[in-house]
């Protein structure tokens, strides 16, 4: 996409418009589906456009917005199916889905709760024995869930992108966790200098991010050495047998990462990141040259000053989508639920695999959670899933 964009303007200004674009027209399209008057619409677009933590994200250009932004689109559509029930409502909220979820691999997890709502829609307006619709629910989720997979990976296959794995830096984080944690070195050989010490492990280990860890350059990043299939294996054993072998130090750090990112946990020296209005220039990167206007400044300054807020605790977010997700269940609105489950099943992976405690990763949380419960009490059924 930014390859796209970039024929048109150069540079990060026209990904910048795409992305943009594509966030407000995402709220916009959901609004006008709700069974609402138009100054209500056009209300709840302008709360959740300016709601302080998505539009604060909704200004960097990570993969994380571009994956809400599409998962918002096939809220949008199937919105509008769940008002009056049409199959190209359905095809479109499915490009939305496979789209958002080639955008970060974690997606998928939200994804699957959408293809299943998507198959039971299918199925449901289809006269046929509860029983022998349920069996067409399960059959028909797990074939397209499946089918995206491999949709998702048809990419690099046709193009033959050479595939540099990024989970041995997840495993050599969690190892350096534990390393420090028993005081002494766990990693494999081969992904570690003979001149790393625990000193020298201490003194860059950060439990908030996992960047630090390879500052010295005695813990081996595999895009930048050559590693074979069995070092790859070695690792991938060791990582694994780390909840085994380990369990206390595994299973403090992996809570520690979860209560930092979820807001639970309020540590000063290794805060959350939420987002960080300086500039940085990166090695042999040219230098940036930005002009900040006064009123970008003021905004930045307000929006640092409510991070440490209600707003931005993620858990406070998990704990609406569950209560939407219950009151959803209780009153058979299945729309509703589907979003407030999807993210919840978005974040949930993050407790073992989040790399740092970065807010950026609850995007999809967030809005997922407002989306909900606007949904609960904005939305009037097609009368055949009434019936």
């Amino acid at each position: 996409i930014w390859r796209s964009t970039e024929a048109i303007l150069p540079g990060p200004g026209g990904y910048f418009i795409f992305q943009t674009c594509l966030y407000w027209l995402s709220l916009g399209l959901f609004a006008s589906a709700l069974n609402l008057n138009i100054l209500l619409k056009t209300l709840i677009v302008l709360c959740l456009g300016f709601w302080p933590p998505l539009w604060g994200l909704s200004l960097h250009l990570w993969k994380d917005i571009g994956a809400m932004s599409f998962f918002c689109l096939a809220v949008a559509f199937l919105a509008y199916d769940y008002a009056s029930a049409r199959r190209s409502w359905r095809l479109l909220a499915l490009v939305c889905i496979i789209i958002a979820c080639a955008y970060r691999h974690n997606a998928l997890s939200a994804g699957a709760i959408f293809l299943v709502y998507l198959v039971y829609r299918e199925v449901s307006v289809q006269p046929s024995k509860p029983l022998l619709r349920k069996k067409i629910v399960v059959a028909g989720s797990v074939l397209l869930i499946a089918g995206v997979q491999l949709i998702l990976m048809l990419p690099t296959y046709l193009l033959k992108l050479k595939n540099e794995p990024l989970w041995p830096l997840q495993a050599q984080w969690d190892i350096a966790a534990v390393s420090v944690y028993e005081n002494k070195l766990l990693f494999p050989p081969g992904w570690s200098s003979p001149q790393l010490t625990m000193a020298i492990l201490k003194h860059d280990f950060d439990p908030s991010v996992n960047v630090p860890v390879f500052k010295s350059s005695f813990i081996y990043v595999n895009p930048y050495y050559p590693m074979t299939d069995e070092d790859f294996r070695i690792l991938k054993k060791a990582w694994l047998r780390l909840p085994i072998d380990y369990p206390k130090a595994y299973w403090l750090h992996r809570i520690y990462v979860s209560k930092n990112l979820l807001g639970w946990q309020q540590d000063l020296a290794y805060p959350n990141y939420v987002f960080d209005p300086q500039l940085m220039t990166y090695k042999d990167n040219p230098p940036i040259i930005a002009v900040q206007k006064p009123i970008a400044k003021r905004v930045q300054t307000k929006m640092s000053s409510m991070t440490e807020t209600p707003l931005f605790y993620g858990w406070a977010y998990a704990l609406l989508s569950l209560l939407a997700f219950m009151l959803a269940w209780i009153r058979r609105h299945w729309f509703a639920a589907m979003i407030s489950l999807s993210g919840l099943c978005y974040v949930l992976p993050l407790v073992i695999l989040a790399p740092s405690c970065d807010f950026r990763y609850l995007t999809w949380l967030l809005l997922a959670s407002l989306l909900a419960a606007i949904s609960l009490f904005g939305m009037s059924a097609d009368m055949r899933y009434r019936r």
